[in-house]
C-alpha cells in the first residue's frame, strides 16, 4: 500500500511502503515525481518510478507484495476456446492509453459471466488479439438473482446514474416500466447509452456478468407476467418495512423489486401488483426520489444476502 504524506507543505512528499509484516520503508521525493506519478503510461513504468528512489525493493518485490496498481479489465469477444478479441475502444484503451504491447498479460470479461486472464498475441490499428490462459467462471457475481423494474425518468442524468448504481449494487437484469405517472413526453432513454453505462459499471465493480437490459414495457402487462421468489415494491405508503425481509431475501436465490416513477404508483398499479401476489414495502419515514429508493433498496438486498 502506497500513502503519500505532504512532509512540509509543498517542498516534499514522505512516500512509505507498508510490507505485510509490518516493516516499513520511507523514502522523500521532490514534488515532481509525485506530481507527474499519475501520468506514467504504464504500470511498470509508474513502479519503476518508485524503485529508482528505494534501492532495496524492486519491481519483483513490489508486485510479490501485491502493491500494484488496481486490476484493469477488458471487455472481450470470445472468437475461440483459448481466443478472444479487443474491439474499437477496448482495443484503444489497452494499447493507446495503457501502452500494452505483445507479451503483455492482460484480464478480460465476456459479459457472459467469465473472467479470463490473457496474453496479448498481435496488435492491429483496430483490434488487439488475446491468447485465454485461465477462466474463473462466476467471477465476481452476487450469489443472488437481482431484477430492478423502474420507471424511467425525466431527467436522463438521474436514470443513468441510477443504472450505473443498480450495477455496482449487484444487479442482473434491468426492466424499464411504463406507469401511469411516468412522463410520457421526457421519460425516454437510449438503449445504447444505457448498454455503454452498464459496461463501464461492470468493469469498475468487477463484475463479469452483464446486466440483461430489457425492452421497456407497460406497467400493467409486465406486472401479472413476472414471476420471482421474493417481489418488492417500493410504495410511499407501505408500512411493512424492508428490514422485516432481511432473512427471507438472505436464504432467496431471486428477487426482484419495483419501483415507482416520479408521483408514486397509482392506486389502481399498487392493486394490481397486490393481487398478483407482489408485497408493498417502505423505505423509511422520508420522501425518496425514484432514483434513491432504488440505491437505498439495492443497498439493503447486499447488505441482507452478505456479498
Amino acid at each position: 500500500m502506497l500513502i503519500f504524506e505532504p512532509k512540509h507543505k509543498c517542498s516534499s512528499w514522505d512516500i512509505q511502503i507498508k510490507l505485510p509484516v509490518n516493516k516499513e520503508v520511507t523514502f522523500t521525493k521532490t514534488p515532481k515525481i509525485l506530481t507527474d506519478y499519475h501520468h506514467f503510461p504504464t504500470k511498470i513504468e509508474r513502479l519503476s518510478t518508485i524503485c529508482d528512489c528505494v534501492e532495496s525493493l524492486s519491481f519483483q518485490t513490489l508486485k510479490s507484495l501485491d502493491c500494484l496498481p488496481p486490476m484493469q479489465l477488458f471487455f472481450a469477444q470470445i472468437i475461440h476456446p483459448n481466443r478472444a478479441i479487443l474491439l474499437a475502444e477496448e482495443a484503444r484503451h489497452c494499447i493507446k492509453v495503457l501502452r500494452h504491447a505483445v507479451g503483455d498479460e492482460i484480464s478480460c470479461i465476456d459479459g457472459t459471466g467469465n473472467m479470463y486472464q490473457a496474453r496479448i498475441t498481435s496488435i492491429d490499428k483496430t483490434e488487439v488479439a488475446v491468447e485465454l490462459l485461465t477462466t474463473h467462471p462466476n467471477w465476481g457475481e452476487p450469489p443472488i438473482d437481482i431484477t430492478l423494474a423502474v420507471s424511467p425518468l425525466r431527467l436522463k442524468d438521474r436514470f443513468e446514474w441510477m443504472m450505473e448504481k443498480a450495477v455496482e449494487l449487484g444487479v442482473s437484469s434491468i426492466q424499464p416500466l411504463r406507469c401511469q405517472h411516468t412522463d410520457k413526453y421526457k421519460a425516454k432513454f437510449k438503449p445504447e447509452r444505457i448498454q455503454t453505462i452498464l459496461k463501464t459499471a461492470l468493469k469498475q465493480c468487477k463484475r463479469s456478468r452483464l446486466p440483461e437490459l430489457k425492452p421497456e414495457v407497460p406497467f400493467a402487462e409486465w406486472i401479472n407476467g413476472h414471476s420471482s421468489e421474493i417481489s418488492l415494491m417500493g410504495w410511499c405508503e407501505a408500512d411493512q418495512p424492508i428490514q422485516e425481509f432481511g432473512a427471507p431475501i438472505g436464504n432467496a436465490k431471486s428477487v426482484t423489486l419495483l419501483i415507482g416513477p416520479e408521483g408514486d404508483f397509482s392506486p389502481e398499479e399498487v392493486k394490481m401488483a397486490q393481487d398478483a401476489n407482489w408485497t408493498p414495502i417502505s423505505l423509511g419515514e422520508t420522501r425518496l426520489r425514484t432514483e434513491t429508493a432504488a440505491v437505498y433498496a439495492l443497498s439493503a438486498i447486499k447488505v441482507f444476502k452478505a456479498f
